[in-house]
């Protein structure tokens, strides 16, 4: 089984990825690290321990990341996930952040281990970029990086040019895809393939699991009524998982860090470290995505 820390800013879509981490075999949840992006760092924070706490895997630390950017501040999307980033109040957190800061967590658990550590990125960049600018040796332990984000062959989410997350560090984009870890990024190009329209229908059961999938795109859909929700963080997730849904393209990609095209993902498919979502089988990924929204083993 892999050791994954996720790093993430929940978020909607954050939240229904924790689940499906939780709920996998294949996937042993290390840590959680916190970074600004759909909500505040303070929200997004509070977010993810109440998420583990209510999912019952408080035992699974978090550690607090970066409140901006490595230039400016962020961007936030609480006109689209709700207010504090999720659209609901979650009961309080039984545990509290770690004291060791999101970069010290992620060099200290690449540390002294038998085989790398995987993260998946489901925010802004920004933890990742400055652990790997804090520690060099960094990149030698990390076997896998599966970020969610980019707009290679389709329009952007927050400009006509650029992805959401990527947008928001542009800076700390280019660092991870020129570290020379592997990289998997899984963009606006397979996502915005794969929605849910009918999720009280998927959602029948009583597990924590769904009960909190219906909580979280039953209160979305009151604030987007008529809207179809792109399964944006469950992919990457699911890429984590399991690659055999996706098409890829390897390559390298550089990121756009001022101007209009801020935030663009430019790809150039030849040899390189990143391995480019570019197609999606999208009944197969609803369907396991489905099942383990479904599975709900520790309920």
């Amino acid at each position: 089984m892999n050791r994954f820390i996720i790093d993430m800013d929940p978020g909607t879509d954050d939240a229904l990825a924790l689940i499906i981490a939780l709920n996998s075999i294949n996937l042993d949840l290390i840590g959680v690290t916190t970074v600004g992006g759909n909500a505040r760092l303070l929200h997004t924070t509070r977010n993810a321990v109440s998420l583990l706490t209510f999912l019952g895997a408080q035992d699974v630390p978090v550690a607090m990341g970066a409140s901006s950017p490595i230039y400016g501040s962020f961007t936030y999307a609480y006109h689209f996930h709700g207010t504090n980033g999720l659209g609901l109040q979650l009961p309080n957190p039984s545990t509290k952040t770690v004291q060791t800061k999101a970069v010290d967590f992620m060099v200290e658990a690449a540390k002294g281990v038998a085989s790398p550590i995987k993260i998946v990125a489901l925010g802004p960049l920004t933890n990742i970029a400055m652990a790997i600018e804090a520690d060099p040796y960094l990149i030698d332990s990390i076997e896998e990086i599966i970020v969610m984000g980019g707009a290679v062959e389709c329009q952007g989410n927050i400009t006509e040019y650029a992805e959401f997350n990527i947008y928001n560090d542009p800076w700390a984009a280019n660092i991870v895809f020129n570290s020379g870890v592997p990289v998997t990024l899984v963009g606006l190009d397979v996502t915005m393939k794969v929605a849910l329209s009918e999720w009280d229908l998927l959602f029948t059961g009583d597990g924590k699991g769904q009960r909190l999938a219906r909580q979280v795109l039953g209160n979305w859909s009151t604030m987007h009524p008529g809207s179809v929700y792109h399964m944006h963080d469950p992919l990457a997730v699911l890429a984590a998982i399991d690659h055999s849904p996706f098409s890829y393209h390897a390559g390298k990609v550089s990121v756009v860090t001022t101007g209009e095209e801020r935030g663009r993902t430019i790809f150039l498919q030849e040899t390189g470290p990143v391995r480019v979502a570019v197609d999606v089988d999208v009944q197969l990924a609803l369907n396991t995505i489905s099942s383990l929204l479904n599975s709900d083993p520790g309920s």
